[in-house]
């Protein structure tokens, strides 16, 4: 196995994780919020900076310094896939923060006894940005895969 090729398997092992845990989270999100709501929800909520700081950011971040080391390596301009992966990894971040922003505010809200409607409705923000976040990520992907061209 070459360097490249196990920078490339760690840079497809991270995305993977990435990408499949805010897949997961977002429908784990919604179904718990449609569902059950109340405890369960808040449960949830209280784990969710637990598992995006612990898995997401980290796996994020992974694929970002070993997708920019792969195309350090090889040089040149950058193709528009690459470029499209780039935006991809930075605008999902943003969406995290956005997320993430908002379950502590749906924390705290929820701590100090809000109304249900109002908890309703940050939940479905966050499956919102998570449904954003998976068609981004998984346009990611398809660029990835197909690698378009101008």
């Amino acid at each position: 196995m070459t360097a490249y090729s196990l920078l490339e398997f760690v840079h497809v092992a991270a995305a993977t994780v990435w990408v499949g845990g805010v897949i997961t989270l977002t429908v784990v999100t919604r179904r718990i919020a449609r569902v059950h709501g109340g405890p369960a929800a808040q449960a949830l909520t209280r784990e969710q900076p637990f598992f995006g700081q612990r898995l997401l950011m980290p796996a994020a971040l992974t694929t970002l310094v070993s997708g920019l080391a792969l195309v350090g390596s090889v040089g040149g301009r950058p193709p528009l896939w690459v470029l499209w992966g780039l935006a991809g990894v930075f605008c999902s971040i943003g969406i995290g923060r956005l997320v993430r922003r908002t379950a502590r505010e749906l924390g705290r809200l929820a701590a100090s006894g809000a109304d249900e409607a109002r908890l309703q409705g940050l939940r479905r923000r966050i499956v919102v940005l998570g449904g954003v976040n998976i068609a981004l990520l998984l346009s990611t992907v398809w660029a990835m895969v197909a690698k378009p061209v101008l």
